[in-house]
């Protein structure tokens, strides 16, 4: 960490020109060392040019940047709050939908399901072992990397490190990993982080994923896509407006 004492100039204004895309650039191009072991040389820090003007322009210039930041700080902080409670609205449709019908009039049901609660009358009930069966596969000759993430689905991995999300590449080991075919569901074992998500795609994937066949007879896969991301809110939770 460097100490910076200013002398001749206003410290606000300092601190907004140490924020300026001329100076970052500059300081990490400087940064020498490996790994996380680099650093800003003090030689850059000492001998970084840097605009000024009088004391009061500076005052009144980072007044300004003050005022602005903080005006557009509170509009991020409104939309922020915006896309929860769109979030929030969005998962409930899915839930009211999936486990309620589109019907509000019809007559209703015990489901005999504590996290489903109540079903239209003349919906029935059924293990996901009749519904689907596990894949088996392991990977093909020719099957390209898949990821699955909560955000984006099944997607090929080198789409998704496009985006600039990290992922975990299989170097080694590679015939461990088990094929995945269009419309399959796909699980993980290990944790929610990849979700329960739909494939669209053949490919690979992690040996840490379950593959579920739907029964085509029995199920339309996008009804189950939503199905099996509901968690059960209702879309009015204190009665209809």
């Amino acid at each position: 960490m460097y100490v910076i004492r200013p002398t001749k100039i206003d410290p606000k204004f300092l601190f907004y020109l140490l924020q300026e895309h001329d100076f970052k650039q500059q300081a990490t191009a400087s940064m020498y060392g490996a790994g996380g072991l680099k650093r800003v040389p003090v030689e850059m820090i000492k001998n970084f040019s840097l605009n000024t003007s009088t004391l009061e322009n500076q005052r009144t210039v980072a007044t300004y940047i003050d005022r602005k930041t903080a005006r557009i700080d509170s509009i991020i902080a409104d939309k922020e709050k915006l896309i929860e409670l769109l979030k929030e609205k969005r998962q409930a449709i899915i839930s009211e939908a999936v486990t309620r019908g589109l019907d509000p009039s019809v007559p209703m049901k015990d489901s005999g399901v504590d996290w489903i609660g109540e079903v239209p009358a003349h919906w029935e009930m059924s293990q996901s072992r009749w519904l689907f069966s596990s894949r088996k596969d392991r990977v093909f000759p020719d099957d390209e990397q898949l990821t699955a993430s909560q955000q984006l689905g099944i997607v090929y991995q080198k789409d998704y490190m496009e985006q600039g999300s990290r992922v975990v590449q299989v170097i080694t080991g590679a015939d461990i990993l088990k094929h995945v075919e269009p419309n399959d569901f796909v699980i993980s074992m290990r944790s929610f982080q990849g979700g329960i998500e739909w494939s669209g795609l053949q490919g690979k994937i992690s040996s840490a994923y379950v593959m579920l066949i739907p029964d085509q007879s029995l199920v339309y896969s996008p009804f189950f896509k939503w199905l099996l991301k509901s968690d059960n809110r209702p879309l009015y939770p204190y009665g209809k407006p």
